[in-house]
């Protein structure tokens, strides 16, 4: 019997805040709907601006996927489906 890693790598954690940001949402809601700590939340969302793979409103104060994170978050999900 396999046992689950309960670890999550860096992918998966990118593609939980792509998935969160869909829509739009702010850094306290992904990092509550991410389950991430205020500091990895920091880290991960500088790398995904970084790679474009998010967008941020200043004004709204706002972080939403990007097209480039919508193909990003997709291909995920058929690796994950074919895995």
């Amino acid at each position: 019997m396999m046992t689950k890693n309960p670890y999550r790598t860096k992918i998966d954690v990118v593609a939980r805040i792509l998935k969160v940001a869909l829509n739009g949402a702010n850094k306290t809601m992904i990092i509550f709907l991410a389950r991430l700590s205020n500091q990895m939340a920091s880290r991960y969302l500088e790398h995904v601006l970084y790679h474009r793979l998010v967008t941020y409103d200043k004004e709204k104060n706002l972080y939403k996927t990007s097209q480039k994170g919508r193909e990003f978050f997709m291909c995920g999900k058929t690796v994950q489906i074919h895995a």
